[in-house]
């Protein structure tokens, strides 16, 4: 989990990222065609920024999952209040996130970003609740 924090430590502090060309560049590495043909597609401003705001939401979604596992595998059960949790650390790191990128060069913050994020842990959120509960058992304890 602190691993996945680092990353998006990085990519808040990377100047001026375009989402569009940081998966381009995975694509190419995995040798993707038929990803590459997508992302042609998706290059316009409003490409751009739904990549953008689907990438905010797919990085904190990815964060709340580690975090409600390690909360969980610490001892806290499956349900509403390992949820809050989830989002109320989560949230710190969206919050820290954008603070820092208000100080790089070509970046911004905003609330709407935030707002993603805390969309990304909640959904995780929700994910983990249902996939950890007794009843449903999808994941072992």
């Amino acid at each position: 989990m602190a691993g996945w924090v680092l990353v998006i430590h990085r990519l808040a502090s990377t100047p001026a990222l375009r989402v569009l060309e940081v998966a381009r560049q995975g694509l190419i590495r995995l040798n993707w065609d038929a990803g590459l043909r997508v992302l042609e597609l998706a290059k316009t401003r409003s490409g751009e920024e739904w990549a953008r705001m689907g990438a905010h939401v797919l990085v904190y979604f990815i964060l709340g999952l580690l975090l409600y596992r390690a909360l969980h595998l610490s001892g806290f059960r499956a349900g509403a209040p390992t949820g809050l949790l989830t989002l109320a650390l989560g949230g710190a790191v969206a919050a820290y996130d954008e603070l820092l990128q208000a100080g790089v060069p070509g970046r911004h913050s905003s609330l709407g970003d935030f707002a993603l994020d805390l969309a990304g842990l909640a959904l995780a959120g929700l994910v983990m609740g249902y996939l950890l509960k007794p009843k449903n058992r999808w994941l072992p304890s």
